[in-house]
């Protein structure tokens, strides 16, 4: 197939309605990233314990996955998730999302210590009967996510998801002309590495900047010949001490000079090179920053976040998207815009209490 018709055929599935993609989330994010698309590379970055990993969590892996399930099975969409987590084991990982199930389902707001019964926690009988009541949810997770809890050198993340990406995907064409179209156009095939930072070491990639660049490299590569859609979760390199510093240094702080930046993503410039698109998530009240792009922080505190796009290759422009973030369970809404949010939201979101052992 000639250059011209490969690329007709891409415009015509959109005319067709197939290039939507699938919903990560916030709605009113999607009139600049619109959702999540086969053929993108995303990064999350954001400093430690910032949330980077619930983000990612929530736009790309539960949110997809319940935009597909709220058809109701009157869909022909189909998700695929290959996850690396190399940061989180997996019960923990699927505890905190038992949390973020119960809390969507029954308003009840809990964490990972009280349902697994940590320290002097004990989960109550009522509790302990809406974790067995998220089974099928979780059943029907298991079946389209595939997760990786031990770390792995860039040859076997390699290794795992080019033969996943051959086996739902057809050959055409030889040498230069090669090129491959997916056995089914309803699958979107993720692939998540949290984070990329502790990716193992190999022989010919024996630093961390080396093994990066080397996984990456790999997922440009499935992204252009299999439409595969990479998610990278990298730490910045700044610390809060140094910011703290660079605050208390001035009479009059500029605030937006703590604003993440692309120069701030750790070990390597090219995530930031290779991504369509990057995002961050920020904490103002890790710093004690009063005012952030119009929200009081001192009433949001630390349930709030910043939702940020440091790029986006197809002409996204900087934005900061102000959101609640639910730590204890990992879950995240867009707040109302500065000039629309009242005094009964502000209360709303602070007040929000956890179960606690009586």
């Amino acid at each position: 197939m000639k250059i011209f018709d490969r690329t007709l055929a891409a415009i015509d599935n959109g005319r067709l309605g197939l290039n939507e993609g699938l919903f990560h989330g916030f709605p009113r994010l999607t009139e600049y990233i619109p959702n999540i698309q086969k053929k993108t590379y995303y990064t999350v970055a954001g400093e430690t314990a910032s949330g980077k990993t619930a983000l990612t969590d929530y736009m790309f892996m539960y949110s997809p996955f319940d935009y597909i399930k709220s058809f109701n099975g009157d869909t022909n969409l189909k998700l695929k998730i290959i996850y690396w987590s190399f940061e989180i084991d997996i019960e923990s990982k699927i505890t905190k999302g038992i949390c973020q199930k119960i809390y969507k389902d029954y308003g009840i707001l809990t964490d990972v210590n009280y349902i697994l019964s940590k320290g002097k926690n004990r989960i109550s009988e009522e509790v302990y009967q809406l974790v067995l009541n998220t089974r099928g949810y979780f059943d029907e997770l298991h079946d389209v996510i595939e997760i990786y809890a031990e770390s792995m050198n860039p040859t076997g993340i390699s290794k795992r998801v080019e033969e996943y990406m051959q086996s739902v995907s057809n050959k055409h064409g030889e040498g230069y002309e090669t090129y491959y179209t997916p056995k089914d156009d309803n699958l979107y095939v993720l692939n998540i590495i949290d984070h990329c930072g502790l990716i193992k070491s190999q022989a010919d990639a024996p630093t961390k900047k080396e093994r990066i660049d080397a996984v990456s490299s790999k997922l440009i590569s499935y992204r252009n010949k299999y439409g595969m859609i990479p998610v990278m979760i990298s730490q910045f390199n700044r610390g809060i001490a140094s910011v703290e510093r660079e605050l208390a240094s001035k009479n009059k702080p500029d605030y937006s000079k703590v604003r993440p930046q692309l120069a701030d993503i750790k070990d390597t410039g090219s995530l930031a090179e290779d991504s369509n698109v990057v995002l961050s998530i920020f904490s103002p009240n890790r710093y004690s920053i009063p005012e952030y792009n119009g929200y009081d922080i001192t009433k949001l505190r630390d349930r709030h976040r910043s939702v940020s796009v440091l790029k986006g290759r197809d002409g996204v422009p900087d934005l900061d998207l102000g959101v609640c973030y639910l730590g204890e369970c990992g879950l995240f809404k867009e707040l109302p815009l500065p000039n629309e949010i009242t005094q009964a939201h502000y209360s709303s979101i602070v007040n929000k209490k956890k179960v606690t052992t009586v």
